[in-house]
């Protein structure tokens, strides 16, 4: 700070101010991370104390030393440090100065695609940092409209890659996020404007089913403020077209069901592809997309018609009548395959179907929630008592706890559709879940007894799968044991 005092009250001729800030740029390069910290802590003082015109003088000799770092840089606190740093400049500069920034980062994001894409990511990367520096200056003319069209133009390009196409990088996803970042920004502070934008809204919703994380995981969340604006039960036909503006599902045609979709396939994956914050945004859009569903069906037709399922029944033979019917079908579905996390996320979302929802979306599907709930308590149950049988009671701690969290998930269903309803349901569900394992066992006797080498062969695929699910089970045990380690050490 002392220096800086110095550098800005004292007399310096311009040639030797200038070999000082030199001097400060060429330290953000510094060989270790403790000292770049430093210099770019050191660079955002200046930028915040040096008078608006000599900032101006200088802007382009700070922000383009600073743009390399941002893309080269390989740690998080650095390239955070310099976002800090270059969101000081966009702040403190005149339009004039912007905007010959602003046309840098234009002339960034046109680059070539057979480079490595670094000054397109920077580029994007940046367009976020100024949409939330300097909101004045996206209301000026149609710049708002025009970053949405290029931002369009991008994610049109970068989401159609797959991860399993030839010329694929590992890097490839981040200019895709980037660009969803950077509208998110805009959405959230322009939403009138970035609802009028429907192919960008495509493009978001296209990023639900995308093969990486991140990237689901930003359109989640982009969904979910728009859908959360409005009040589902309110949303009809007859809302008036001021409260419809602006939310997707109306303005594309067809859209809910496609969300809805999207939203189930984040749910139907195997426990290492799916995270609590994926689940969560999941759980919170599809409780609103299935009250939507249920009082304006028609959301989800296209010209009268509902794609194809590859994964279920023909939606428009069985289903079109009631989407909320073929919502509740899939999640039911999704939920009988074992996976603990995704059998977790299902319930859950059933949960929040019973907390939020009214008494008549639940109750007529009532029995498609519990169909995967006895399954999954009955196989927690028969675990739990195996265990107890061959006196180890060092695992029973989690059977237990997935046991309270379904029996909580039951409770709160009966609590919302009554007693006697509920018991009702759930008789007939386990009556039937008897009969179907009766008229297996059956059926394996009838076979030993028909075909002997059918038999055996089903005994050593059995043998198999045994072998792998104490494998799976010894593999998380060891994964919460380590994720416990980590937990008592940052504590």
């Amino acid at each position: 700070m002392i220096f800086v005092q110095f550098l800005i009250h004292y007399p310096l001729g311009k040639k030797r101010f200038e070999t000082h800030l030199k001097q400060i740029v060429l330290n953000i390069k510094y060989e270790y991370e403790s000292g770049r910290l430093s210099a770019i802590g050191l660079l955002s003082v200046v930028i915040e104390k040096l008078p608006s015109t000599l900032l101006e003088e200088f802007a382009q000799f700070f922000f383009l030393p600073l743009v390399l770092q941002l893309v080269n840089d390989d740690s998080d606190k650095c390239r955070e440090a310099v976002s800090k740093s270059i969101s000081s400049i966009f702040q403190r500069v005149s339009m004039d100065i912007l905007q010959t920034l602003y046309d840098y980062m234009l002339r960034w994001s046109s680059e070539s695609s057979s480079g490595n894409g670094g000054m397109q990511r920077a580029s994007a990367q940046l367009l976020g940092i100024m949409v939330e520096s300097r909101q004045d200056f996206l209301k000026r003319g149609s710049n708002a409209s025009d970053l949405i069209a290029l931002l369009t133009q991008i994610l049109d390009q970068e989401l159609n890659k797959s991860a399993f196409s030839s010329n694929y990088r590992n890097d490839d996803w981040e200019l895709g996020y980037f660009c969803l970042i950077c509208f998110e920004k805009i959405n959230r502070v322009f939403p009138i404007v970035s609802n009028r934008h429907d192919n960008i809204w495509n493009m978001v919703i296209k990023g639900l089913t995308h093969d990486h994380l991140w990237i689901k995981q930003v359109a989640s969340r982009i969904i979910n403020a728009n859908l959360v604006r409005y009040d589902p039960q309110k949303y009809s036909s007859n809302t008036g077209s001021s409260q419809k503006d602006g939310c997707i599902i109306y303005s594309i045609p067809g859209s809910l069901y496609i969300i809805a979709k999207g939203l189930c396939q984040q749910l139907d994956v195997a426990n290492d592809q799916l995270t609590e914050t994926i689940s969560t945004l999941a759980i919170k859009s599809l409780t609103w997309i299935i009250q939507a569903m249920h009082y304006e069906p028609k959301l989800c037709f296209k010209e009268n018609q509902i794609e194809d399922d590859e994964n279920e029944k023909n939606p428009r033979n069985e289903h079109s009548k009631s989407p909320a019917l073929w919502l509740m079908t899939r999640l039911s579905n999704i939920a009988k395959n074992k996976g603990e996390l995704r059998r977790e996320a299902v319930f859950k979302c059933f949960a929040s179907f019973a907390t939020s929802c009214p008494i008549e979306i639940i109750s007529p599907h009532l029995d498609l929630m519990l169909i995967p709930l006895h399954r999954a308590y009955s196989e927690a149950e028969n675990i739990l008592q195996q265990k107890q049988d061959r006196d180890n009671y060092r695992d029973n701690d989690v059977d237990a706890s997935s046991l309270d969290f379904l029996k909580e998930v039951l409770q709160v269903l009966e609590d919302k559709c009554g007693t006697e309803e509920f018991i009702s349901v759930y008789t007939t569900i386990k009556n039937k879940a008897k009969e179907r394992r009766d008229s297996r066992k059956q059926e394996i006797a009838a076979e030993a007894i028909r075909n002997p080498e059918a038999a055996a062969k089903r005994k050593i695929q059995k043998q198999l799968r045994e072998k792998q699910r104490k494998k799976r089970r010894m593999n998380e045990k060891k994964m919460g044991i380590k994720r416990k380690k980590k937990q008592s050490s940052l504590a």
